[in-house]
C-alpha cells in the first residue's frame, strides 16, 4: 500500500478512509466502484463547499494503488450517530437538529449536478428484481410528481453528519442531485424506519431500532412544521425512492422488505387505476 497511508479512521459500503499527510484524509473508493461515481462526488463537494461551506473541503482526486481516492480536510470529531449512540438521551434533539440542518441546504443551486428524477430513473433500471412494466410504471410515476431545482444529498442520516465543536459537518456527497427536496426527505425518512443492522451482540440491533424510531418522529414532525408540508407530501415520493435503492448494497431482508412494498404500492395502484 502507498506509504503515505496512516491508520484507517472509517469504512462504509462503498470507501474506506485513511488518514493522509499534512492534516487530510483520503477516502478510497472500494474496487467495482465506477469512476464516475468517484469523480462526480468530487466535482459535486467542490461546488457544494465553495457554495455552502456546509461539508469538508476538498483538495484533489487521486489514483492509489489502483483505486480512485478523494482527498479531504480532516475534521476533528465524532458522527452524530456516534453522539446519539454515546448519549441515547440525545436522540430527540439530535433528531430535530437532522431536520433543521438538511433544510438549511436544500437551497436552489445553479451548478450542474444529477436531477433526482433523473437518477431514481437510472438506478430503478437497474433494479434486476423489478419487471419492465414496473420500471416503466415508476418512471411515469416519477414525471408526474413535482420538480425542483434545490440541491439534495440523498444519502442524508445521522452517520454522515460530523460534529466538531458544535459545528455540523455533511460528508459523502456521491449521490449529491438537484430536485424537489421532499424526494431528499423521503430518502432519509426510508433510511430512518427501515435499514436494517447487523451488530454485535443482537441486542444493539434492537437498541439501534428503537433509537433510530426516535429520531424518526423527532425529524419528521421538525422537517414538516418547519417546511409546512405534509407527510403525505413527503410519503408521495417513497415507492421510487424504495425502488431506486434495491441496486444498492444492503443487507437481504432489507432489500426483500423494500422489493415487496414496492411491488405491493405498484399493485395497488394499478387496482385503483383499473377501478376507475
Amino acid at each position: 500500500m502507498d506509504s503515505r497511508f496512516g491508520r484507517q479512521i472509517g469504512e462504509g459500503y462503498t470507501a474506506e478512509v485513511f488518514l493522509w499527510p499534512h492534516d487530510k484524509v483520503i477516502k478510497l473508493f472500494r474496487n467495482g466502484l465506477p469512476n464516475e461515481l468517484c469523480i462526480g462526488e468530487f466535482e459535486a463537494t467542490r461546488r457544494i463547499y465553495d457554495s455552502f461551506g456546509i461539508c469538508p473541503e476538498v483538495f484533489e482526486l487521486v489514483d492509489v494503488d489502483g483505486k480512485k481516492g478523494i482527498v479531504y480536510e480532516k475534521i476533528a470529531g465524532e458522527s452524530m450517530l456516534g453522539r446519539i449512540m454515546r448519549k441515547i438521551w440525545t436522540s430527540k434533539s439530535n433528531g430535530k437538529k437532522l431536520a433543521q440542518l438538511q433544510l438549511s441546504f436544500q437551497k436552489e443551486v445553479n451548478f450542474p449536478l444529477p436531477s433526482v428524477g433523473g437518477l431514481l430513473k437510472r438506478n430503478i433500471n437497474r433494479a434486476s428484481d423489478l419487471s419492465a412494466a414496473e420500471k416503466e410504471y415508476l418512471h411515469q410515476y416519477i414525471d408526474s410528481l413535482p420538480d425542483g431545482n434545490s440541491l439534495c444529498h440523498f444519502d442524508f442520516h445521522p452517520g454522515n453528519v460530523l460534529v466538531q465543536n458544535d459545528k455540523y459537518i455533511v460528508i459523502d456527497w456521491m449521490t449529491a442531485s438537484k430536485g424537489n427536496p421532499l424526494a431528499d426527505c423521503a430518502r432519509t425518512s426510508i433510511l430512518l424506519r427501515h435499514a436494517e443492522t447487523n451488530l454485535k451482540p443482537v441486542f444493539l440491533n434492537w437498541l439501534t431500532s428503537k433509537i433510530r424510531k426516535i429520531i424518526y418522529n423527532e425529524y419528521i414532525y421538525e422537517y414538516t412544521t418547519a417546511a409546512k408540508v405534509s407527510i403525505e407530501d413527503i410519503e408521495a415520493w417513497e415507492l421510487p425512492v424504495m425502488a431506486a435503492r434495491l441496486i444498492e448494497w444492503i443487507p437481504p431482508n432489507e432489500k426483500s422488505k423494500l422489493l415487496h412494498i414496492v411491488q405491493s404500492g405498484i399493485r395497488s395502484a394499478a387496482t385503483i387505476q383499473g377501478k376507475q
